[in-house]
């Protein structure tokens, strides 16, 4: 006996667009997932904001790879080649998948949520309980805190803001304050919190694996060092004034919790060692990442030109024919 439910046109589209999400989206996670030591040894080679660049760049592909796939194809071919007629029955199996898909949709957009209401509730404290002051070196006013852990947050998505504590401005010098508000600006300039919000609306589908989570944090380290990096500007006498801020900020005790949208100087403790280490030493490679970026173009232009073959379209309606039985 046959079972399912039966659906119109628009219901069996959003059926089909659905099931063929999470199915995309759990074969390019499983596959990033797999290889991502891989990516993750590559990216360690390069320049640390190429090499944040390409973690980013792996881990949202099977986001981005779904999304694609449903918008450039799964619907297309429906509209294309599926007559509008009335209700069809939808198979058991392409109904749970479905609605797999809608619970990954609806977990990923509550969690990302919930990160920006943390994100927004942490900005509006410090604006009712600090100070907002002029520094030199920052663009706009930075709120002042009173705390006693050595905070310097860049804290916000669209609009971050800049949230230091009175003891860290108190205990830095006009130099360390300087190149620690670089620091800052580099993210800034970098919307490394957008990337943040990114990687908290992709879901991971295999956490299991752990693969995806490795990528995150190797991201979030590169991150830090590109921004290291920067606020030097690649001067021998900034790197070790960076090392000595950094230093400085980790006798003052810890942190303490900032909102995962937010860049913090000292976000890794477990990092600072290798932070001041790679400081002091100069080190940095040399590989730019332009052949990764080569090949995603080149990639990227296969595809497009696989989009307009009215083939690809007749075999993907079939398959989703196959899905929907």
């Amino acid at each position: 006996m046959n079972f399912g439910v039966a659906f119109g046109y628009g219901a069996r589209l959003l059926c089909l667009s659905l099931a063929s999400f999470v199915l995309v989206l759990a074969a390019l996670g499983l596959v990033v997932s797999v290889s991502a030591p891989v990516w993750i040894s590559l990216a360690g080679r390069m320049r640390a904001r190429a090499g944040a660049r390409l973690l980013l760049s792996v881990r949202l592909a099977p986001l981005a790879g779904a999304l694609a796939f449903v918008a450039s194809l799964c619907v297309p071919s429906y509209l294309w080649l599926e007559p509008e007629r009335g209700e069809e029955r939808a198979g058991v199996v392409s109904l749970v998948v479905a609605l797999i898909g809608l619970g990954l949709l609806a977990w990923s957009l509550a969690r990302s949520a919930r990160a920006l209401r943390r994100s927004a509730r942490f900005v509006r404290e410090c604006e009712e309980t600090g100070v907002a002051a002029e520094i030199p070196g920052w663009q706009s006013p930075v709120l002042i805190v009173e705390g006693h852990g050595p905070v310097l947050a860049l804290a916000g998505v669209l609009r971050p803001r800049l949230i230091l504590t009175r003891r860290l401005r108190d205990a830095l010098s006009h130099e360390q304050l300087a190149v620690a508000l670089r620091h800052e600006e580099a993210h800034r300039r970098s919307h490394d919190n957008l990337k943040r919000f990114l990687l908290v609306l992709a879901p991971d589908v295999f956490p299991f694996l752990g693969g995806l989570r490795a990528m995150e944090a190797m991201w979030g380290r590169l991150a830090e060092w590109a921004a290291d990096d920067e606020a030097a500007e690649g001067r021998p006498g900034e790197s070790v004034r960076l090392a000595e801020t950094l230093l400085r900020c980790a006798r003052l005790g810890s942190a303490g919790s900032v909102p995962e949208l937010s860049a913090s100087l000292l976000c890794c403790d477990d990092d600072l060692a290798a932070r001041v280490e790679r400081l002091l030493g100069g080190r940095e490679t040399s590989r730019s990442g332009i052949g990764g970026l080569l090949a995603g173009v080149l990639m990227a232009g296969g595809v497009a030109a696989l989009l307009l073959q009215p083939v690809v379209l007749r075999s993907v309606h079939l398959a989703l024919e196959l899905l929907m039985e």
